[in-house]
C-alpha cells in the first residue's frame, strides 16, 4: 500500500519537507491545551515492551510493536511530506485542538485508534461507545496476528492500542454526544473522595466538550487511579483503573502470545502477573513527575526486556529518521521507514473500523 499520492516540485528549503495543516486557535481550542497532560505512555510503551518480550519476541520486534502501539497517541501530522519530486500523505492517528469536535476527526482518528465502538446497545451505551474486549476491537488484532510482511509488527502495535483504549475508555464514545457527559468527577485519594478542577468543569460545559472521556480529564488513562462520576443517565460509574488496566494486559499478552505461535500462554502470565499488577498500581508523589517514575519502574522491573541501547520512548524518533531521508529526496529509503510503515498500518486499521461501521 502507498501514499505518495503525486508529484510535486521540491522543496524550497529544508524545513518545508512537511507541509503542516493546522486549525486557528480560538478559546476552544486554547481551553483544550489547557487539559492537555503528558502522553500516559507507561502502559502503551513500557508495559507492552515488556509484555512483547515475555511473550518471546527479540528485542528489535518488541520495540516495534511497543513504539507503534504508544506512537497512535503522538502521531499528530496532517500534512504532506516532500519527497524530492513526490508527495507523501500522512495519517493522522491524534488530535487535540478545534477540530476535536468535528466528524472528521471523530471518524477518521477516535473511532478507528482511540474508541472503537461496540456497534451493539448495551443498556445505557449506544453502539458508538466502547466496551472492553469489543468483538470489532478483536477483530482488529485478529486481522493484525494474520498480517504477514514488513507491516506485521507495526499492524499489531497499532491494533493493541486500540483494543487497551477499549478497557480504558469503556462508556466513552468517540464523538460529540451527551452520552460523554461526565458529573460529579471524584478521585479517590487519601482515603476518601475529592472533587476534580471546578473551574474546568465549568468551562467545559460552556463549550458542551462532550467528545470521548475529555470531561473526565486524563484520569481513565492512568493505570493506579481510582475515579467516579454521574453519566449522562444520571447514574453514578465507578472505576478502578487498577483492575481494568490488569484485565487489559492480560488480554493484550494472550494476543501477542498467539502472534508468536505460542500454544499456552498461561504458565508465562502467572510468572508476571502479581509483579505487573504491582507496577499499574504504582502511585508516584507528583503527577507530572510521576509518569517518568511509572515508566522507570517498568524498566527496573524487567531490565531485560529494555536492553537496546534506544529501548526508551523518543516520540520523535522515527518521525525525524524519516523526515531526513525525506530532506535527503530518497524515496526507497523513507518509504521503508519504520515512521512510513507505521503510517500504513494505521490506514488499514481505520479502513477496517470505518467499513464496519457502515
Amino acid at each position: 500500500m502507498q501514499c505518495v499520492v503525486g508529484k510535486s516540485g521540491p522543496a524550497e528549503k529544508e524545513d518545508s519537507v512537511l507541509q503542516r495543516r493546522e486549525g486557528p486557535e480560538c478559546a476552544v481550542f486554547l481551553v483544550l491545551r489547557a487539559l492537555e497532560v503528558p502522553v500516559q505512555e507507561d502502559f502503551h510503551y513500557y508495559a507492552v515492551m515488556v509484555l512483547a518480550h515475555v511473550a518471546g519476541f527479540p528485542p528489535e520486534q518488541a520495540k516495534i510493536i511497543a513504539y507503534s502501539s504508544q506512537f497512535v497517541d503522538d502521531s499528530t501530522d496532517s500534512g504532506q511530506v516532500n519527497v524530492g519530486e513526490y508527495l507523501y500523505d500522512t495519517v493522522r492517528t491524534a488530535h487535540l485542538g478545534l477540530q476535536v469536535f468535528t466528524w472528521n476527526v471523530h471518524k477518521k482518528i477516535y473511532f478507528p485508534f482511540h474508541f472503537v465502538p461496540s456497534l451493539q446497545w448495551t443498556g445505557e451505551h449506544s453502539p458508538y461507545a466502547t466496551v472492553a474486549d469489543c468483538a470489532l476491537a478483536r477483530l482488529a488484532v485478529e486481522r493484525a496476528v494474520a498480517t504477514r510482511g514488513e507491516e506485521r509488527l507495526h499492524q499489531l502495535g497499532v491494533a493493541l492500542h486500540a483494543y487497551a483504549d477499549t478497557w480504558s475508555h469503556e462508556g466513552f464514545s468517540g464523538r460529540r454526544h451527551v452520552e460523554n457527559d461526565v458529573r460529579a468527577l471524584r478521585r479517590y485519594v487519601d482515603g476518601q473522595w475529592r472533587r476534580c478542577r471546578r473551574a474546568l468543569d465549568v468551562l467545559l460545559d460552556l463549550f458542551r466538550a462532550r467528545v470521548g472521556h475529555l470531561q473526565a480529564y486524563a484520569y481513565p488513562d492512568i493505570p493506579h487511579e481510582r475515579w467516579r462520576y454521574v453519566n449522562y443517565l444520571g447514574r453514578t460509574r465507578e472505576r478502578d483503573n487498577r483492575l481494568s488496566f490488569l484485565q487489559a494486559a492480560r488480554q493484550v499478552f494472550g494476543w501477542l502470545c498467539r502472534a508468536r505461535g505460542l500454544r499456552s500462554e498461561e504458565p508465562l502470565w502467572r510468572g508476571i502477573s502479581k509483579r505487573v499488577a504491582e507496577l499499574l498500581a504504582a502511585v508516584p508523589d507528583q503527577r507530572h513527575e510521576g509518569l517518568e517514575a511509572r515508566c522507570a519502574l517498568w524498566r527496573e522491573a524487567f531490565p531485560d526486556a529494555f536492553a537496546l541501547p534506544n529501548a526508551t520512548y523518543g516520540r520523535h524518533e522515527w518521525r525525524e529518521q524519516a523526515l531526513s531521508l525525506a530532506r535527503q529526496a530518497d524515496l526507497e529509503g523513507f518509504l521503508h521507514t519504520d515512521w512510513v510503515r507505521f503510517q500504513r498500518a494505521a490506514l488499514r486499521q481505520r479502513f477496517l473500523i470505518l467499513d464496519r461501521m457502515m
